[in-house]
């Protein structure tokens, strides 16, 4: 929940100041940034790559796992008057050794959306769903985490739902 709150934070911030300026690392690319004048929308996709090492736990067997690969995040948003619409896909496949021996394959599927207004009403929902599979190649117990969280908050700046589901599978 709280990357949730940091998104709308910045996300939020960023659409109420009148200067548009995004920065990217170098691993990051902005494929496309187009401002009609009819309409002023503002439109940003965006992709960066997150490469490894990154130590990670399967919480089934208590294992640290060290593994490898890239992380892929692609954005997009659009802000069109006083609306604005935020989506983030992140997705990688990874792979690496246990501190017990046991090799993994690692998948990780997590989209966030934000639809808000821009105005001083501050109203906004997040979506954001994550799927993390840590799946042994020789059979030892395997860990899947499934999170649904959503926020609402009203025009009052209340949160009016703050709901998180959160499993985790060990197979």
């Amino acid at each position: 929940m709280k990357k949730i709150l940091i998104i709308a934070a910045i996300a939020l911030t960023t659409l109420n100041a009148c200067k548009k300026e995004t920065a990217f690392s170098e691993e990051s690319r902005q494929s496309n940034t187009v401002a009609n004048a009819q309409n002023a929308a503002v439109i940003i996709d965006t992709h960066t790559d997150f490469p490894g090492p990154y130590d990670l736990v399967n919480q089934c067997t208590g294992e640290t796992v060290t593994v490898t690969g890239t992380i892929g995040d692609d954005m997009h948003i659009v802000i069109n008057g006083n609306t604005m619409n935020f989506s983030e896909h992140q997705q990688g496949r990874l792979e690496g050794t246990g501190s017990l021996g046991n090799v993994y394959i690692t998948t990780l599927n997590e989209n966030v959306t934000l639809n808000g207004l821009t105005a001083n009403n501050g109203v906004f929902v997040i979506d954001d769903v994550t799927i993390f599979r840590m799946i042994s190649k020789r059979g030892d117990t395997n860990f899947k985490v499934r999170r649904v969280a959503h926020l609402t908050v009203n025009s009052n700046g209340t949160v009016t739902v703050d709901r998180i589901d959160f499993d985790v599978i060990c197979s």
